[in-house]
């Protein structure tokens, strides 16, 4: 603003002094906008979807991790993003045995993200041992998952919450523990349209109503899913990725642009008396080397011991 005041001073003084006022007056004064910044081309064609999977143990243990190789079968322009990687090397920002406050938590280290897909609650669902707890239970696990698509909706560059309805899971020796679950997914409905739900960000992913009509759901469920009880949950994700985000069907896997991916160079010649053959700038480096030998001074080892993803400055 006050650039913009100068230059209309300035050009206000210059025709006074070799114009008659009134046309002076009349004089308009062209104030050229600042070039625009060049845009930032993607790094892959077509573009990388990044996605945050945030939950407890469903998101990654035992067979976690089918979720995401089914779901890159589907939508193969995702890119993962997280704190962790499950067996298949997927990253994600799923904790075992994680209840929502505990999300809550650690809502700091969950990294910031365009795309998030929540699903929590069923550790708090599993402390409801009767039918007379399940309500108390379910309100309060309500309660604290809105709190944390709060939080993620407040990340700068959070574009879509994908808020996950509790799976219906059966586990025997605790039937209530589903009973409770039912019931905050019924509670969240409630509040979808109000309050932190009504945000256009939010996005409602419905997995009970899908999950719990299909014969033998027990059995793909359990505690966890199976390898094909994940391939059903991911059908439903993917379908929702692409209706929120208007994905083509028929997504052909992204292939780097030009100068753009990961490169992997051996820096290191001439074995334990070598040297770095290429330039180091200050920054990250994640390094991956063999464990040949090792000095008595120094610890323990020997030639078949294997070390891996050591960090340096």
């Amino acid at each position: 603003m006050r650039m913009l005041l100068i230059v209309a001073v300035l050009g206000l003084s210059a025709c006074a002094q070799e114009r008659p006022a009134e046309v002076a007056a009349q004089e308009q004064v062209e104030v050229v906008a600042p070039a625009a910044q060049p845009q930032v081309q993607p790094a892959s064609d077509p573009a990388q979807v990044p996605l945050c999977m945030i939950g407890d143990s469903i998101t990654w243990a035992q067979e976690g991790d089918w979720w995401r190789r089914y779901l890159i079968e589907e939508i193969p322009t995702l890119a993962f993003v997280g704190t962790h990687v499950g067996k298949f090397g997927y990253s994600h920002a799923g904790e075992g045995g994680n209840r929502t406050s505990q999300v809550l938590a650690r809502m700091e280290e969950i990294p910031d993200c365009a795309n998030y897909h929540l699903m929590i609650g069923i550790n708090d669902s599993a402390s409801a041992t009767s039918q007379e707890q399940v309500d108390t239970v379910a309100a309060g696990t309500a309660e604290r998952i809105v709190q944390i698509v709060e939080g993620l909706l407040a990340k700068p560059s959070c574009e879509h919450v994908f808020l996950a309805s509790i799976l219906p899971g059966w586990q025997e020796e605790k039937p209530f523990r589903d009973v409770a679950g039912s019931r905050t997914n019924e509670l969240l409905r409630e509040q979808l349209g109000r309050g932190v739900l009504a945000d256009e960000r939010v996005v409602w992913v419905e997995y009970e109503k899908q999950i719990r009509p299909m014969e033998g759901w027990q059995q793909l469920m359990r505690i966890h899913p199976t390898i094909e009880g994940y391939g059903i949950v991911a059908g439903i994700t993917a379908d929702a990725i692409r209706e929120e985000l208007g994905l083509p069907e028929d997504l052909v896997a992204p292939v780097p642009a030009p100068g753009a991916g990961v490169r992997v160079m051996n820096l290191w010649e001439g074995g334990a008396g070598g040297q770095t053959n290429w330039p180091l700038i200050a920054g990250w480096y994640t390094l991956s080397f063999d464990v040949g030998d090792v000095d008595q001074a120094g610890g323990h080892g020997g030639p078949s011991q294997r070390r891996r993803g050591g960090e340096a400055t």
